[in-house]
């Protein structure tokens, strides 16, 4: 964190720093208080780091533990499909037994409203979304929490400026 949002000469400094991510005063001048933090939020061998809010910081309620495939899947460049549910190209691919690069080159092949149709008709016709619901449900909870989490962050923030 502190390489790519304070060291010019990071190769990812452009990505965080240079946009004015940052890093909270209590982590930077207390690292143990962000080791306390990391332990009391889910922190386990082999996850990383992740920024709720991609244009925030690194502070406490902006943050969180997930596997680096959740997040690699979730940067500014990452394409998604709506059909029902919004997930990456890769994530449906998975959900279908495909490859992984499977959905993104069927869009590049037959355009985007014709991957969405396959898709809603292979997951009516073999019932994926039945047999996986758990994993489908798990994302979408964890999206509406990130969203009612910045949208309480933003609104006790309106009320201390009034």
């Amino acid at each position: 964190m502190v390489e790519r949002c304070y060291n010019i000469e990071s190769k990812d400094y452009k990505y965080y720093g240079a946009r004015g991510i940052n890093i909270c005063q209590e982590w930077l001048e207390a690292p143990w208080e962000f080791e306390k933090w990391a332990l009391s939020h889910g922190y386990k061998k082999g996850l990383t780091i992740d920024r709720i809010d991609g244009n925030k910081g690194y502070e406490p309620l902006n943050c969180q533990w997930v596997t680096r495939s959740y997040n690699g899947s979730h940067t500014t460049k990452t394409k998604t499909l709506t059909a029902t549910i919004t997930l990456t190209y890769k994530q449906w691919s998975e959900l279908l037994n495909e490859k992984s690069d499977f959905v993104r080159e069927l869009c590049k092949k037959k355009g985007v409203k014709y991957a969405t149709e396959y898709i809603e008709e292979k997951l009516l016709n073999k019932k994926v979304l039945a047999k996986r619901q758990d994993k489908i449900k798990k994302q979408v909870e964890k999206k509406l929490i990130r969203e009612e989490l910045k949208r309480q962050k933003e609104l006790a923030k309106k009320n201390n400026t009034k």
